[in-house]
């Protein structure tokens, strides 16, 4: 397997940059998923490391060699693509052998090969069908397998699984995991969907807008976020960013006020804040409590979604135009229209200053593991 390395990696059309300043040191081994909103620049960096797009600016070294002018052929590297890209009129069989048949590999070794790549993938009793009579996640799986057979240095995968239902995505989920361990190889994943980032990824590199927003762990990215998109972006339900106002601030705590006046301390070091200045308080839906507390705001229930083993309520905040989302862990039924407190940890919430940074957080023992 290799290592990856890109430094100031940069794509430019005419005037404007697709990608800009991209850093990302990827090491043996490693599952890296690059995730990001459409047109965030995700996948152009991907076909870069490919050898699909040129790249403008920034070297991309991959195993310590400088790759930028290699071929595709010569990089090292097997790429699956969202649309499987089979060859409709050759059998599984052939189309896991048909790249090292062009290399001019033994029989013997291509037979070896794509007897190893089928038994991974258990797809040993699909050998002689053709892509027309396999599902979904089969044809999925003949795409990765002949991305096995050629025993690159990199797997890329640029959004395989954005084809399949949504059951068949969890099931490939779990499949991709275990391929990595079993392979134990370098992948670059991308993919727009942040639960398969969570759920995969050694490391998530979120993109927005062509640069990097933060690199880390899911948890890491979770529970430590360093702006406002990835705060928005990393977690689903989607975190409440609610706007509020400074009241006070030191190095233990801030203390805001939120639309409808109620008060909230937040356990950060706020000693950079200054009172009066507009931030931003973000709360998860699952930190949330339906139950009144020390620290409370009120809200107007407008919808609660029964999901068998939670239940998501949906309020309006006096002075926020946005839906809250309260996630609670249990059945909970309430009247439209209900006056309700909602509960917050100072502990497990979050604030971002003017300039949408995240104000450092006191974290509690156990999520302090994470960062």
């Amino acid at each position: 397997m290799a290592t990856v390395q890109l430094k100031s990696i940069a794509k430019k059309y005419t005037e404007n940059y697709a990608v800009k300043g991209v850093d990302i040191d990827i090491k043996d081994g490693e599952f890296v998923v690059l995730v990001g909103p459409s047109g965030c620049g995700k996948t152009t960096t991907l076909r870069m490391i490919a050898g699909l797009e040129e790249i403008s600016e920034g070297t991309l070294s991959i195993d310590g060699v400088v790759a930028n002018d290699l071929s595709p052929a010569e990089r090292g590297i097997a790429m699956v693509f969202q649309s499987y890209a089979l060859y409709p009129h050759m059998s599984v069989r052939e189309n896991l052998a048909f790249g090292l048949r062009l290399q001019k590999v033994p029989t013997d070794k291509i037979d070896a090969a794509v007897n190893n790549a089928s038994k991974i993938l258990h797809i040993e009793h699909l050998l002689d069908r053709k892509p027309k009579a396999l599902s979904g996640g089969q044809r999925q799986r003949v795409a990765i397998g002949r991305a096995i057979t050629r025993t690159p240095k990199v797997f890329l995968f640029d959004e395989p699984l954005s084809n399949l239902d949504a059951a068949l995505r969890v099931q490939m989920r779990i499949e991709f995991a275990r391929l990595h361990q079993d392979l134990q190889a370098t992948m670059i994943y991308v993919t727009h969907d942040q639960i398969e980032a969570m759920t995969l990824a050694d490391r998530i590199v979120v993109f927005s807008e062509g640069k990097v927003e933060q690199i880390g762990t899911p948890l890491q990215l979770y529970h430590q976020p360093n702006n406002l998109f990835v705060a928005g972006f990393i977690g689903s339900p989607k975190m409440n960013l609610l706007p509020a106002i400074v009241e006070s601030a030191d190095a233990q705590n801030a203390k805001v006020r939120m639309t409808d006046g109620s008060s909230i301390t937040v356990a950060c070091d706020g000693s950079g804040l200054k009172t009066g200045e507009k931030v931003t308080l973000g709360l998860r839906p699952e930190h949330l409590s339906v139950q009144s507390s020390a620290q409370d705001f009120g809200v107007t229930v407008s919808l609660c979604e029964q999901m068998g083993d939670s239940t998501m309520v949906y309020a309006q905040l006096v002075g926020f135009d946005k839906p809250v989302v309260v996630r609670v862990a249990d059945v909970f039924r309430v009247e439209q229209n209900h006056a309700l407190r909602i509960g917050v940890n100072p502990q497990l919430a979050y604030l971002f200053d003017a300039n949408g940074m995240a104000v450092p957080r006191h974290l509690s023992e156990i999520h302090a593991q994470y960062v």
